[in-house]
């Protein structure tokens, strides 16, 4: 399934948008927390940008989570217009840690983005761990700005776990970029028996290309809830980018 649906869209991509418009990238830090477990290290992504709207990025992450280790984690993701105020976007990650740790995650869907930077994210996340853990379900993410350099972002998710139970979160932010290379973000919220998996945020200025890569954030719910059903954690996360060129 994950290969048909990036096949498709870089189907479309090489029809709607056969011309490069630019080039991007970003460097930086994010730092996860979500019922205990902290993900923190260090990430990079760059994005190839077409003039028809669509686009090809690829990311890496270096991670240290207190549970499982270290490790690394890949991203690709692809996305082609489907009209001049969307864009279909797919992102497969995959994690590779200590002790033979292995997970993969795909997220896809539809991203709408409106003048003035107000944007909305719309997503279809299967995850797996390897383990046993595994979450279906889906997402919302959406960022409206507020001042001149402030951005206020907000993410939601529910999802079937593991043995039929479901999981739900919810968090609210702030993104900060006082420059056109440096952007801070910070979301806090609630997860019921773990998270579907936070999220790196615009990571971009709202421009939506990278917005939404799952650099650290990996799937948690099926591990969270194995703990105490029905549990509510608290969630937290912080990313800093910088953006070039």
């Amino acid at each position: 399934m994950t290969s048909l649906v990036f096949a498709i869209l870089i189907y479309a991509v090489s029809l709607a948008a056969p011309a490069l418009a630019d080039t991007s990238g970003l460097i930086g830090a994010d730092y996860s927390s979500v019922g205990g477990q902290i993900t923190k290290g260090a990430v990079g992504a760059a994005v190839l940008a077409f003039d028809g709207g669509g686009f090809l990025t690829a990311a890496g992450a270096g991670y240290d989570d207190n549970r499982i280790g270290d490790g690394v984690s890949l991203t690709a993701g692809v996305g082609a217009p489907l009209g001049a105020f969307a864009l279909a976007r797919a992102f497969g990650t995959s994690w590779l840690g200590e002790n033979d740790y292995r997970a993969w995650r795909l997220k896809a869907g539809p991203f709408f983005q409106w003048g003035g930077g107000t944007w909305v994210g719309l997503s279809f996340v299967r995850f797996d761990d390897g383990d046993g853990g595994d979450a279906t379900g889906g997402m919302l993410e959406a960022s409206v700005p507020v001042a001149p350099t402030w951005r206020a972002v907000a993410t939601g998710s529910a999802a079937s776990i593991g043995d039929g139970r479901e999981s739900a979160s919810g968090s609210a932010g702030v993104a900060w970029q006082p420059t056109s290379r440096w952007e801070v973000q910070i979301e806090g919220g609630a997860a019921r028996n773990g998270s579907l998996g936070t999220t790196s945020g615009s990571a971009g200025g709202g421009g939506g290309l990278l917005g939404g890569l799952p650099l650290l954030g990996r799937g948690q719910g099926n591990q969270a809830a194995t703990q105490e059903e029905n549990k509510i954690s608290g969630t937290l996360s912080l990313g800093m980018r910088v953006l070039f060129p």
